[in-house]
């Protein structure tokens, strides 16, 4: 199953090709299609701590994984309810962008 999420980005107006722009910045839309449950890495990094085990129960928003990316510690959360499926990464890893993490269902 997967759910579609729709994301935004500025890009310059003078890069857009719109010499209209008023704006010094433009919206651009971008489409990511993410399976339901599934956290994957945003950027390279290592995992500097795992706050939970295979089998755990979670509540969305809760603390999975601790993701040390550009010299910031960042709390990695839960995208839904349920039970931590999988954990594909250990403590220390490094890890590159769009890595999948953990499985929650």
């Amino acid at each position: 199953m997967s759910d579609t999420t729709k994301t935004s980005s500025k890009v310059p107006a003078e890069k857009s090709g719109d010499k209209s722009a008023k704006f010094k910045y433009i919206k651009q839309e971008n489409w990511i299609c993410v399976e339901k449950g599934t956290v994957f890495s945003f950027m390279p990094g290592t995992v500097e701590d795992i706050k939970v085990k295979e089998g755990d129960s979670v509540r969305q928003g809760d603390v999975l994984i601790i993701f040390r990316a550009m010299k910031m510690n960042n709390k990695i959360l839960s995208p839904i309810d349920g039970k931590v499926k999988s954990i594909n990464v250990k403590k220390g890893d490094n890890i590159p962008k769009n890595a999948l993490m953990v499985t929650v269902a």
